[in-house]
């Protein structure tokens, strides 16, 4: 079971690790200057302005199926698609979080997957990265198969898809088409281009290095540069980098994974930022998660603007339920937190004995829940709000 939350504070996730290659120096993008010294403690969501005050659901979630701990959330036109800890198969919500389907087509043939080891949604389809069998396979909603397709001469850790083109985040291997960051291949196969040549062996992993800005593009993060990068179809380029100052990682320690920084810098990574852990999108605000000396930041961005809007380490929600921002995905205007059951009931009786205050009708709708979860223990609780996007 996750460690329980600090309630109502959005504290986002510790030292999650991400991809060591060295980026070709070539290529620019703009420079914002990430100033930590001034960034603001745990700050309320009214200063913070980045969720509407009384705009937000609760969804209990029950699927036939244990879901157990969430590993991932996906979205696609008005479906979400979660990943549970067993890795096996992928649940299909409605809006609302009712369970319609789950995709499960473990097995050895041609048209099912040994293991998950990433998937993605869109187009009316979930595409699904075995490494196993090296693979990616295309699934209908309700598990129809789609076809597949063979990724022998690529590697992947991550996968996202443009249009029909996928897209293949490869974190440190080589492969038959050479020393490479992200391959762009057709359902068939065939290469159409590969981008961010790299020579390091890998070092730090990223949580999510990869978010949709549109149907068409999509950011990607490379940690130890931390440079987010453009990608359409046929064209990766930078967008905008992160310049931390005194903060930046010294290039000696560039390319060390978690253990090998611990003891060979002897501490003393602990004064640099280990570079970006995630990203997610919405509208035009770009979240950006970074850590420093086991303090984890939330940069928000402008993308459009490329300006600072929020530097934080954290937010105190006191609207609505009060639930704190901690393992969340978004999705347009919404981001969506997710509680495992024995964690979202141990918050709400918490809540009682601290006398928290909450109007009544998002207190029956908490105490409804954590009952449901008393008895359905092995599925989650997902509290949604909507951001402003200011």
């Amino acid at each position: 079971m996750k460690v329980l939350y600090n309630f109502g504070i959005a504290l986002l996730a510790l030292m999650l690790m991400c991809c060591g290659r060295a980026i070709d120096t070539n290529q620019t993008g703009s420079v914002l200057f990430v100033d930590v010294d001034s960034s603001k403690p745990v700050i309320t969501n009214d200063e913070a302005g980045l969720l509407v005050p009384d705009d937000g659901d609760l969804l209990s979630v029950s699927c036939s199926s244990v879901i157990g701990e969430v590993e991932d959330m996906k979205f696609d036109k008005d479906k979400i698609f979660l990943l549970g800890d067993d890795r096996e198969k992928i649940h299909v919500l409605n809006s609302k979080g009712v369970c319609e389907n789950e995709i499960s087509r473990l097995g050895k043939s041609s048209k099912e997957y040994i293991e998950i080891t990433d998937f993605y949604a869109a187009n009316g389809s979930v595409y699904v990265l075995d490494l196993s069998s090296q693979k990616v396979i295309e699934y209908g909603y309700d598990g129809t198969f789609k076809g597949s397709t063979n990724i022998e001469r690529y590697w992947a850790n991550y996968i996202f898809v443009i249009d029909d083109h996928l897209f293949l985040v490869n974190q440190g291997s080589e492969t038959e088409e050479g020393k490479k960051g992200l391959f762009e291949i057709t359902k068939d196969g065939t290469l159409v281009a590969s981008y961010l040549p790299f020579e390091k062996t890998p070092g730090l992993d990223c949580d999510i290095c990869c978010a949709p800005c549109s149907a068409d593009t999509m950011f990607y993060a490379d940690r130890e540069s931390n440079t987010i990068y453009k990608v359409t179809k046929g064209k990766c380029e930078p967008f905008i980098t992160l310049d931390f100052g005194k903060y930046n990682l010294p290039e000696k320690y560039k390319g060390l994974d978690a253990r090998e920084l611990m003891f060979k810098s002897d501490g003393d990574y602990k004064k640099y930022s280990l570079g970006i852990e995630k990203i997610q999108v919405s509208g035009n605000l770009l979240f950006v998660r970074f850590d420093l000396d086991l303090n984890s930041y939330l940069l928000v961005i402008d993308y459009v603007k490329k300006e600072q809007v929020l530097l934080c380490r954290g937010i105190s929600v006191k609207s609505m339920y009060q639930m704190g921002l901690m393992y969340y995905y978004m999705n347009g205007d919404y981001v969506y937190n997710v509680y495992d059951a024995e964690d979202f009931v141990q918050i709400v009786e918490y809540m009682k004995d601290s006398e928290t205050t909450i109007d009544k009708l998002y207190w029956q709708q908490l105490n409804k829940a954590a009952t449901e979860r008393q008895s359905d223990i092995g599925n989650p609780v997902i509290v949604k709000y909507k951001i402003s996007n200011k």
